[in-house]
């Protein structure tokens, strides 16, 4: 599952002032009778609660209080007054973290530690879950049954193969969704499964499915954090670990929150004023909204996510690299080829762009600078190893909005015919969402599951459709 990613979380080490606060916020930690009245609506909550008190959690309650009443379709922290600027919100011992080394089978995990290694180093994690979401005895328990059955993490790789294709048309979406499944298959029949069955006494009988283990996958992107400070390549690298309370922030990418990574525990705090009823948002890195509907299930509506990004289909790219034909056939070829060997571009996307512009503006350079060589310059460029421009050159183009009208009109025909192609794909693909009945076969959570499908399609699309359009305006100034 190597293009399976967890959250990727901003780690800061806390200055003196936010360390010496630890000491103060530990005598304010209250009982959970004296937040009843957030919570009596909800047993699984007040029992998941109380387990954070057993187990050293500390909430602070005077600042915040966990609710299913916030943007997410699980639970969320909010603010119960104003929130100053660094401000600790929460404190989670590492022995309330679940991994491999916390679970009741880590010793089957220590002895099967060379069996149980992949790629994405998510298969001991896998297992420890399956083992401890099906034990009435587990430590882990109270936690765990906040999220029953798995079923709210309707991730794409769970709709139907035709649904995710109609749905999500001329983006990314489709084909990583595919390989991630590939990965999956492999390693759940390869590895997973073959462990399962040689200690059944450890697992459920429900442990045995694919579309069990596919839920499993879909919890831990979703919930899953890295220390970032873990070499992952390292044998003994405990890999994605689950942190109660942490994974109950939802994200934005203008969060007020972040997860701080200290030797003995992790620190919710504050990185900004939180205004009292505000939702206290924690950001899973610089996501795309195609990545955050990927591996979240969820996206941001335009413009606020600052990290949203489209990327332009090679196919798109090549088209209107022939259309312009400033060079013969065969040389066009060439140069196509020559991109290609040099890996400036691959055969899913080529140019990248964000609210900023251009975002791998320096192989577009490269890939410009190809493009409008006349025959002769390009030939010697072959003779000479395909030597580019040096990093002093680029100095007089930039590919961000700023400045982007600045380029050369070769450059600017190119880039234009190229987004014109892709533009076209997108307004056809909402078009036609536009159009679309939601199915309504099945029960009312299915109807609503493809109403939200829908939806977010919908608002992908849309949002990659103004970037780009945003993008063309600067072009042109």
């Amino acid at each position: 599952m190597s293009s399976l990613t967890g959250r990727q979380d901003i780690v800061e080490d806390l200055d003196e002032d936010l360390s010496n606060d630890l000491g103060e916020l530990e005598a304010k930690r209250p009982k959970i009778e004296e937040v009843k009245e957030e919570i009596n609506d909800d047993k699984k909550l007040a029992c998941f609660l109380k387990w954070c008190q057993n187990n050293k959690v500390f909430i602070d309650y005077d600042k915040v209080k966990i609710t299913s009443l916030t943007t997410s379709h699980n639970y969320g922290m909010v603010a119960i007054k104003d929130i100053k600027k660094d401000e600790i919100l929460g404190r989670i011992p590492k022995s309330a973290i679940l991994d491999p080394n916390t679970t009741q089978i880590r010793d089957l995990i220590s002895n099967n530690s060379n069996y149980l290694k992949s790629k994405s180093n998510w298969s001991k994690l896998i297992v420890s879950i399956m083992h401890e979401a099906n034990n009435p005895n587990s430590h882990w328990r109270e936690y765990l049954e906040c999220f029953p059955n798995y079923d709210l993490f309707d991730l794409p790789m769970f709709w139907e193969t035709s649904q995710l294709k109609s749905l999500l048309e001329n983006t990314c979406i489709p084909k990583n969704v595919m390989i991630d499944l590939e990965n999956m298959k492999n390693e759940y029949q390869n590895m997973i499964l073959p462990f399962l069955e040689k200690n059944k006494q450890y697992f459920d009988e429900k442990c045995f499915s694919f579309e069990y283990y596919k839920k499993i996958v879909g919890f831990i992107m979703a919930y899953s954090f890295r220390d970032p400070e873990e070499d992952p390549d390292d044998p003994n690298a405990v890999g994605p670990m689950m942190v109660p309370v942490a994974d109950i922030l939802n994200h934005i990418a203008k969060n007020n929150a972040q997860l701080r990574f200290k030797k003995e525990e992790f620190l919710i705090v504050s990185v900004k004023e939180i205004k009292k009823d505000e939702e206290v948002f924690n950001t899973y890195g610089e996501h795309s909204n195609s990545d955050l509907l990927h591996m979240y299930g969820f996206v941001e509506i335009f413009p606020h996510n600052i990290y949203d990004a489209v990327e332009i289909p090679t196919k798109c790219f090549f088209e209107a690299f022939r259309k312009e034909k400033i060079d013969p056939t065969e040389v066009a070829t060439k140069k196509i080829e020559t991109l290609l060997e040099l890996e400036l571009i691959d055969r899913s996307s080529s140019i990248i762009i964000g609210h900023d512009g251009i975002l791998n503006e320096e192989e577009c350079l490269h890939i410009f600078q190809i493009y409008s060589m006349p025959v002769g310059d390009f030939s010697e460029f072959l003779e000479n190893n395909c030597e580019l421009l040096c990093d002093e050159e680029w100095d007089s183009y930039s590919l961000l909005n700023e400045n982007i009208h600045k380029i050369p009109i070769d450059w600017k025909d190119l880039i234009r015919d190229t987004c014109k192609l892709h533009t076209d794909n997108l307004n056809a693909t909402l078009e036609k969402l536009k159009s679309t009945n939601p199915e309504t076969d099945g029960d009312e959570n299915m109807k609503r599951k493809n109403e939200q499908r829908l939806n977010l399609a919908q608002t992908l699309i849309d949002g990659q459709l103004k970037l780009i359009h945003n993008f063309i305006t600067c072009l042109d100034k």
